[in-house]
């Protein structure tokens, strides 16, 4: 896996490898690495025999399968093996014209050689495919327990400040006597964080089974007033404050400034309890 921004793992990095440089030269791997401590980058490894030099090389956009995109950097961060055999090249976010991590994952690039006295490249289709860490976060608003429905609850979120900034798409953590709250969340293999970048669970598992004899969470959700979940402490339906209609009964919430009560802490009546809600990223 690669660490990147306070610690945030990304594992499942992989980059496929679509088609072949020339017969001498082959990309025997792309990877993503972390080129410093806070932003992901590309490192293509590249055999040859006989390995020339010089040879040019570039990277460039893949806008529609040709190599019609702007070229990027045409060095990166460059070595050679010891016993002449192939090189290695890294490039940075900042060297592939992306300004996030979040917009590696749906990057395509053309890696390209030739020999000075060439004028076409052979070329190499990379299409990186990362799996980041899902934002968890608490709605700066609050509300009763008769808000509708998880419908309205899932626009609660997506209309919330930090899911405008961040972008994507959220989802109420809440439970009815139909779904369960950890049935509506994306079971991510790279784990969840909160808005300070911390890791909040490292897996599915982590997260909606935490506390309760199993371990807590890494870090708190974040936030000092309950959260609604109609839950119990593994995310299974109890207490929906009639699937959020209200009315005179008591709903579950939970304590977003712990790590082990963060889906269950409180009874509280439906119609005169103010929460915030927990809304997680797709």
């Amino acid at each position: 896996s690669v660490t990147v921004a306070n610690n945030i793992q990304v594992p499942n990095a992989t980059v496929t490898v679509e088609g072949t440089l020339a017969p001498e030269y082959t990309v025997t791997s792309a990877e993503v690495i972390a080129t410093d401590p806070i932003s992901p980058g590309l490192r293509i490894t590249v055999a040859c025999s006989p390995c020339d030099n010089p040879i040019e090389y570039i990277i460039a956009d893949k806008p529609a399968g040709v190599i019609d995109g702007p070229a990027l950097d045409a060095l990166g961060s460059y070595s050679s093996n010891a016993d002449g055999t192939g090189f290695v090249v890294d490039y940075s976010l900042q060297d592939l014209s992306l300004s996030s991590i979040d917009d590696f994952d749906t990057a395509e690039f053309v890696f390209a050689m030739r020999r000075p006295t060439e004028q076409s490249y052979a070329y190499a289709d990379l299409v990186p495919s990362i799996q980041l860490a899902k934002l968890i976060f608490t709605t700066s608003s609050t509300t009763t327990g008769n808000f509708g429905s998880v419908g309205a609850a899932d626009t609660m979120c997506n209309n919330d400040p930090v899911a405008v900034s961040h972008g994507g798409t959220f989802v109420a953590y809440l439970s009815t006597s139909g779904q369960d709250a950890r049935d509506r969340i994306t079971q991510s293999a790279a784990g969840y964080k909160n808005v300070l970048d911390q890791m909040v669970a490292t897996s599915y598992l982590g997260l909606v089974e935490a506390g309760d004899g199993q371990p807590n969470l890494l870090n708190p959700i974040g936030g000092s007033t309950g959260a609604w979940t109609g839950s119990d402490s593994k995310g299974y339906a109890s207490q929906t404050c009639n699937d959020w209609i209200g009315g005179a009964v008591n709903g579950y919430s939970g304590y977003p400034n712990t790590t082990d009560s963060w889906q269950i802490g409180q009874s509280s009546p439906c119609d005169s309890s103010n929460r915030v809600l927990y809304c997680v990223e797709l």
